[in-house]
């Protein structure tokens, strides 16, 4: 392994490190805040407790409500998880370079998935834009707060597709 290698694989794993030491002080953070409110009984009615979160957040039923902003959060949620997966492929990568996630012959469908994903993701990323700044509705918010949010997450998938496709170049290029 070359001394850039090492000093690679050094920063990396001290960037992963302190991203977890985050984590968790920011978990602990919030379980103490949790901690000082009043218990809460709930072997009340966990059914309707369980129920009511499924569809209100694993089915977004209030955002539902508005048939366009709905599919275009739903889009967004849902694209954002799936995302993940190819985060902890990238993590993958960086731990040990030359391997992928998922192993074998499934990696390019996972790769077409994860492109197509951050494809969905810059679509509703342009409409959540549109219906901001060019519809211009009264309970959006409109200014450079959420303006930026809409470009920092449109940078995000652009660098994603990027990395994918100059990785292969870069892997690939006696091909």
């Amino acid at each position: 392994m070359s001394v850039l290698m090492v000093i690679n694989v050094l920063i990396f794993i001290t960037l992963i490190g302190y991203a977890l030491y985050l984590f968790t002080y920011l978990v602990y953070s919030r379980v103490t805040y949790i901690k000082l409110g009043r218990a809460a009984d709930l072997k009340e009615d966990a059914t309707r407790t369980l129920n009511a979160f499924w569809v209100n957040v694993f089915g977004q039923k209030k955002l539902m409500k508005d048939s366009k902003s709905g599919v275009m959060h739903i889009v967004l949620f849902y694209g954002f998880l799936l995302v993940q997966f190819g985060a902890i492929d990238l993590i993958w990568k960086g731990l040990k370079p030359g391997s992928h996630l998922p192993f074998g012959a499934a990696y390019p469908y996972f790769l077409l998935f994860q492109e197509v994903v951050v494809v969905a993701i810059l679509l509703a990323i342009f409409y959540a834009w549109y219906r901001r700044n060019v519809e211009k509705l009264k309970r959006l918010k409109r200014g450079w707060k959420a303006n930026l949010v809409v470009w920092l997450i449109s940078i995000l998938m652009i660098s994603t597709l990027l990395s994918e496709g100059l990785e292969i170049i870069w892997l690939h290029a006696d091909a």
